[in-house]
């Protein structure tokens, strides 16, 4: 279930879903998604701007909502059990949505 938290920090880091996704699918494919977990990814979040116009399309971002309504069930106690980092990375995007809706 975790690794919907994954994808969602992917996508937000700009990656498309052919670039960490099975072919033709949703569903996570740890050989490509490893490939972009690297400092790299450090840089994209930190240039990620939650506010204000987005440069690419809506549909770009309706993945991130899908995904987003569906880790709002984690237990965030069980999150922060398996990886203290992906349990930061997801309270900033927690509170990104947030600052978005006010």
């Amino acid at each position: 279930m975790f690794e919907k938290a994954f994808q969602l920090i992917l996508y937000i880091a700009g990656f498309l879903n052919t670039d960490i996704n099975e072919a033709f699918t949703n569903k996570i494919d740890w050989r490509r998604a490893k490939k972009h977990w690297n400092l790299e990814i450090i840089d994209r979040l930190e240039a990620y701007n939650p506010f204000g116009p987005k440069s690419k399309p809506d549909s770009e971002y309706f993945m991130v909502n899908r995904l987003l309504d569906q880790i709002n069930n984690f237990q965030k106690e069980g999150l922060a059990e398996y990886s203290v980092v992906i349990s930061r990375l997801f309270e900033v995007i927690t509170l990104c949505k947030f600052l978005i809706l006010i």
